[in-house]
């Protein structure tokens, strides 16, 4: 375990006036969280993040840290994110972070795990100034990204190999897309969930994954347990169809790289990955709920730029950057859902080797 995830941290003076900065800059009220300046000292007064978000979204909240001086200095540590659910299941607020920004479906069912404890895991995060557009959003949670899945095309590659172009998350079990597809893997990427989603909504959970076991094999030796792998094989020439994220396609295109994607004709899906500011009792620096609403606030400009996806009200996109079938699944996305998917992935699977 790294520095960075074991260091114990207290409060000092210049955290506690950066919090009364930040505030007024880009969240609308103090919250109330703050322990007296007197009882604390700490020598570092970075608020530390740990993150799984992709680089875009990790660069925008970089970039709102150097162009907002009232939030003060912060160091973002990036995680996979089954090895950050993982460090936050096993340690709770124990681990030393002030933030952590990871999928809403790990963060909903760890606090609602830690509520059935009768303890608490995330502060309760001073009122947005825009409302969220989700009004199942908790109060302990900001929404900072939602990440959409797609298809995505290497079209020179599909040209010069004569491959159609698919139209749906089914067409990927097709046998003339084999050695030519990648996707991530269930077990490893948020991503690969999407394209789980996507298929159960359409068709239901059990030919679901009888499908993705197909579109499994299809993917051979291509299966990647990363949400980026499958664009970085099609950057390559390797593959010239995948399943990714939209927004990385949308902006390999903006570069004028040979990169398209298709928006499957069963919907898009996202993920949506909030921040959260851990409860720490007594050990809780001060302005920790404040410094993590201000920062997703200060970063969705630039977030937008990259994920066009509104999460608040007031938030605008242009028309022709958004999903046209935006989708969502019939289930809350819990990690007992997830447990489930995979469950019966793993049968579909078995059943596939006979």
């Amino acid at each position: 375990m790294t520095p960075f995830m074991t260091r114990r941290r207290l409060l000092s003076t210049g955290a506690l006036l950066s919090a009364a900065g930040f505030l007024s800059a880009c969240a609308p009220e103090k919250d109330g969280n703050a322990a007296p300046q007197q009882e604390r000292d700490r020598s570092d007064d970075r608020w530390l993040v740990a993150s799984n978000a992709d680089e875009e979204a990790q660069d925008a909240m970089k970039a709102a840290l150097r162009e907002t001086p009232d939030l003060g200095s912060a160091r973002i540590q990036g995680f996979g994110t089954s090895e950050l659910a993982g460090k936050l299941l096993l340690l709770g607020p124990k681990l030393d972070v002030d933030v952590v920004t990871l999928s809403e479906p790990y963060l909903r069912s760890f606090e609602a795990r830690a509520r059935k404890e009768g303890r608490a895991l995330f502060l309760t995060l001073p009122p947005a100034r825009e409302a969220a557009l989700d009004p199942t959003t908790p109060a302990t949670m900001a929404p900072l990204t939602a990440l959409s899945g797609a298809i995505l095309l290497n079209e020179a590659l599909l040209a010069e190999e004569g491959l159609p172009r698919p139209s749906s998350l089914i067409d990927l079990a097709r046998p003339v897309y084999r050695s030519w597809l990648s996707i991530p893997r269930l077990e490893g990427s948020t991503t690969g969930w999407l394209l789980a989603l996507g298929l159960a909504a359409a068709v239901g959970e059990r030919e679901a994954f009888r499908i993705l076991a197909e579109i499994e094999a299809n993917a051979t030796p291509h299966l990647e347990m990363s949400g980026s792998g499958p664009l970085k094989k099609i950057r390559a020439g390797e593959c010239a169809v995948g399943f990714g994220l939209r927004h990385q396609a949308a902006a390999d295109r903006a570069k004028g790289l040979p990169i398209g994607w298709t928006d499957p004709e069963e919907g898009t899906f996202s993920m949506v990955e909030s921040a959260v500011a851990l409860d720490k009792g007594a050990d809780t620096r001060a302005g920790a709920a404040a410094f993590a609403r201000a920062l997703v606030e200060c970063s969705r400009p630039k977030i937008l730029e990259a994920y066009p996806t509104p999460l608040y009200q007031g938030e605008r996109v242009p028309e022709e950057l958004r999903p046209p079938r935006p989708q969502h699944y019939p289930e809350p996305l819990t990690l007992e859902l997830l447990e489930r998917h995979k469950r019966l992935l793993a049968e579909a699977r078995a059943a596939r080797r006979g």
